[in-house]
């Protein structure tokens, strides 16, 4: 007998504008759409079918703050009626074989815009509900999704980005997290002790950081090691994070699953599709694509909608099948039941996997009472083991594990800016500069520390975004500790709990 304990991490960066209609907020309701509301339904059907739904999902804090947003869920309420208006239009419009997956969009939408109203536009509401009611473990984040290695030269950064996130989660939840999603799974010596100074008991480690930890870990991944600090610390499987996880060996990639770079916004007339990509014309994604993957080739035939579910309840099959294998191989060589970790993000579900959330429904349902394989949460295993003491070494779930993927070529000027403005903040504070810029100075600071632009300048995405961003945050930042004021294109509607005083507060050594 050993354990699965399955986490999806839910991230976006703090992108409400005050323009409507943004690339950037288009990402939220996107996320809103293929990926948060559908993977609720599938916990909500879970738990009416009487299946356990043991996981675990982290939301950060700028996510949550936007969750909470009443004019972000009103601009979302329209965006949602607004697609399944266009959903009522395809199916007039489609026949053949598109009009069985334009009346699968539209039963979709129909489901979520129903479970949007029953929540009064409310997301946490509904996630907070299981967490009361059932086996689903709510975590959280740093405040931004720093990447706090990147930030040891300012521990006072790093404690304000942990202690922020932790106080921003239970404003929003009512909940104190037993676990803690370090940003980008990026571990840095003595961590832990600032997440056990605020009742953090567990948290969750690349295998890089204990596989060449100190000492020498006796059970590999397979176990829960004691890190600095006291916490567990749940080592990532490396096995079930490609199986899922790589588009070219994993079940994404399967033929018969829908493609995601296909959709009507770049291919229907402009006429058409106008009132679902903007006044300009600029050609957009929908969430309207009607081909399934079908290979190595240009040439897509139409989605089949009943054969990806086929291929959802044969991949199901096959990973508890490999777990139960995998978990069966291990307790020959362990004298502790086995641990498998599995962590993801929430986003892959439904937004680039379109068919994921089903395919946890499938998994979840497959597990119920198998007696081999048991699904769990950090928090129902934080007793279960004896201490194993480790030290794990600095890494990241990134490029080959380590920071290459947020400092390069392409971001290494972003640091020195970060880290000489902390510093004048500091300073500043100290010599008794107080009051609302200095808390405006702040929030800029903060969210200019988000691992999201260096992530986005590296993939080379929508560079441009990024860096008009950070620059944007950068300056305020500066002009506001200057004394200056400025008018914000960002409003700063999030984190009430943050005062300057916070970057006081007595630094935990990071050495």
């Amino acid at each position: 007998m050993g354990y699965w304990l399955l986490l999806l991490h839910a991230h976006l960066p703090y992108i409400k504008h005050r323009k409507k209609n943004t690339l950037a907020e288009r990402w939220f309701h996107e996320a809103m759409t293929e990926s948060y509301l559908p993977l609720l339904l599938v916990l909500k059907d879970l738990s009416s079918r009487g299946i356990p739904i043991p996981i675990s999902i982290s939301f950060s804090p700028t996510l949550l703050s936007m969750f909470a947003d009443t004019e972000m869920q009103e601009r979302y309420t329209t965006k949602l009626k607004s697609l399944v208006r266009l959903a009522e239009q395809e199916v007039q419009r489609t026949t053949g074989r598109e009009i069985l997956v334009a009346e699968m969009y539209l039963d979709k939408l129909m489901n979520i815009l129903k479970l949007w109203e029953s929540l009064d536009g409310n997301l946490i509401k509904g996630y907070v509900y299981l967490q009361q009611n059932h086996e689903l473990e709510l975590l959280t984040t740093s405040a931004t999704h720093a990447f706090l290695p990147l930030h040891e030269i300012c521990p006072e950064t790093i404690r304000t980005q942990i202690s922020l996130g932790l106080e921003s989660f239970s404003a929003h939840t009512g909940i104190k997290p037993e676990g803690f999603w370090l940003p980008e799974c990026a571990y840095i010596p003595n961590v832990g002790g600032i997440l056990a100074e605020k009742g953090v008991r567990y948290t969750f480690l690349e295998s890089h950081a204990v596989l060449y930890g100190s000492p020498r870990p006796r059970y590999g991944v397979y176990s829960p090691v004691e890190i600095p600090g006291g916490l567990l610390g749940f080592p990532r499987d490396p096995r079930t994070s490609k199986q899922v996880w790589s588009s070219k060996e994993g079940y994404p990639g399967d033929y018969d699953y829908r493609e995601f770079y296909r959709d009507i916004g770049y291919y229907l007339p402009v006429e058409y599709v106008r009132p679902y990509i903007g006044d300009n014309d600029q050609r957009l994604d929908t969430g309207f694509k009607y081909h399934r993957i079908t290979g190595q080739t240009e040439d897509k035939d139409i989605y089949v909608p009943k054969w990806a579910q086929d291929k959802v309840w044969l991949h199901a099959e096959d990973f508890v099948n490999k777990l139960t294998w995998q978990i069966k191989d291990l307790e020959k060589q362990m004298d502790r039941p086995p641990v498998i970790v599995s962590p993801y993000d929430a986003e892959l579900f439904g937004h680039w996997w379109f068919e994921g959330p089903d395919w946890i429904n499938a998994v979840l349902t497959k597990l119920a009472g198998n007696d081999r394989v048991i699904a769990t949460t950090g928090s129902n295993l934080l007793d279960k083991f004896g201490p194993q003491p480790l030290t794990p070494s600095s890494s990241s779930w990134g490029n080959e594990g380590y920071f290459d993927y947020w400092l390069n070529d392409h971001t290494e000027w972003i640091y020195p800016r970060l880290h000489r403005l902390a510093k004048k903040y500091l300073l500043l504070l100290r010599q008794g500069k107080n009051g609302e810029l200095m808390r405006k100075a702040g929030l800029h600071l903060l969210l200019a520390q988000a691992s999201d632009w260096p992530f986005i300048l590296t993939a080379g995405t929508v560079t441009d975004y990024a860096k008009d961003r950070l620059i944007y945050h950068l300056e305020a930042a500066e002009k506001l500790m200057n004394g200056e004021k400025i008018e914000d294109e960002i409003p700063l509607d999030l984190f009430a709990e943050f005062t300057p005083q916070d970057y006081l507060r007595s630094p935990v050594t990071m050495k």
